[in-house]
């Protein structure tokens, strides 16, 4: 089955925040720390992650009720991709406070966006299990293939890479909701 474009953002989500911010902010922080430091920091980041998430849903669901969970959804994942660019140019815990809170954000608002896009007629569990897979997918690439490119290619180049492909996947995305509503 080939990823719609949506399904394409939720890969490189889970492929970047999940794989890329996984592997790389301990050996970020392992640079300029003694190696305990640099563990302790990298996973109170890592633990971040899942405790925004717990906070982010119910904040980002309101927000959404109130703006729209599409336009939430495009803003949050904006946000991910600047977290992205800050830890390109060396600036790495902002990051982890911009991009760890948006990535909760992308995940509780995803099944929304989703939603959104079915007909009344249509079932949302086949839709709604395809976009979590993908971002299994992603996930589970991300680790593996960052640990590779490590070999060749810096941490923070690595998260550079990833801001780019977030830039064209919302692209993609954004063209092909555009000419959903254009068709007849």
């Amino acid at each position: 089955m080939r990823p719609k474009p949506v399904d394409v953002l939720f890969i490189l989500q889970g492929y970047g925040v999940d794989g890329v911010v996984a592997i790389t902010i301990t050996l970020i922080f392992a640079r300029n720390t003694d190696l305990l430091t640099a563990v302790i920091g990298g996973s109170v980041l890592l633990a971040m992650r899942h405790f925004g998430e717990a906070i982010a849903a119910p904040l980002f669901d309101a927000i959404a009720d109130k703006f729209g969970a599409q336009r939430v959804f495009v803003i949050a994942a904006v946000l991910t991709m600047i977290g992205f660019i800050f830890v390109a140019s060396g600036i790495t815990v902002i990051d982890a406070l911009v991009m760890l809170p948006f990535r909760g954000a992308l995940a509780s608002l995803g099944p929304a966006v989703i939603a959104a896009d079915l007909d009344v007629q249509q079932d949302a569990i086949g839709p709604l299990a395809r976009m979590q897979a993908w971002r299994d997918l992603g996930a589970a690439l991300g680790p593996l293939v960052t640990g590779f490119a490590l070999a060749y290619l810096s941490a923070e180049a690595q998260h550079g890479i990833v801001a780019c492909f977030l830039a064209v996947g919302m692209l993609y995305w954004s063209n092909a909701r555009d000419q959903d509503r254009d068709a007849p």
